[in-house]
């Protein structure tokens, strides 16, 4: 999704699914571990959101640093316990496919599919030069060469300079 039809999506979309769309972009998370993202995982003070549900078969917990815009987004809202991202204080179902559709008309864009917003993430990444391992590590992938993953950890700071070069990526994006 260029950031053109992110903006556009953005002024049209709900606060509930506004609010999802963002995590999605900014975190590269599944629909699945954003809809089921609670707050004792979110460390405000680091500025990080732990991701403790996992579709891959180890579950493997990973951290992700926030974005200002989605940090700034959870402040709003910011509770102790429970689920972050609801509607009407009532948990969403995995299927937003009404929203969803209904925010893509309004907004005149093509069809997209919500993963596609976790492709996005990926591929804003990768143009912002945010190395392969650096990438899977902040959107969960398994590494299949077995012995670089033994060998490569992906640190926490390593990962914030990643989530700054995005941010920077999207903000040349703007303003071209």
């Amino acid at each position: 999704m260029s950031v053109e039809d992110e903006i556009k999506l953005l002024s049209v979309a709900p606060i509930h699914l506004k609010r999802i769309i963002i995590a999605a972009l900014d975190t590269g998370m599944r629909r699945g571990e954003i809809l089921n993202q609670l707050w004792e995982h979110l460390d405000m003070q680091r500025k990080v959101l732990s991701v403790s549900r996992s579709k891959t078969p180890e579950g493997e917990a990973r951290e992700i640093p926030l974005t200002r815009r989605l940090y700034t987004l959870l402040s709003e809202n910011h509770c102790n316990v429970g689920l972050i991202f609801t509607y009407k204080d009532q948990p969403i179902s995995y299927t937003i496919k009404t929203s969803w559709a209904g925010a893509l008309k309004n907004a005149k864009l093509r069809h997209y599919r919500f993963h596609d917003l976790r492709h996005t993430h990926n591929t804003r990444l990768m143009e912002a030069g945010v190395m392969q391992e650096v990438r899977m590590a902040l959107m969960g992938h398994q590494n299949q060469d077995k012995v670089h993953a033994t060998y490569t950890h992906v640190e926490l700071p390593v990962k914030r300079l990643a989530i700054a070069k995005l941010e920077e990526w999207v903000e040349d994006q703007i303003q071209t």
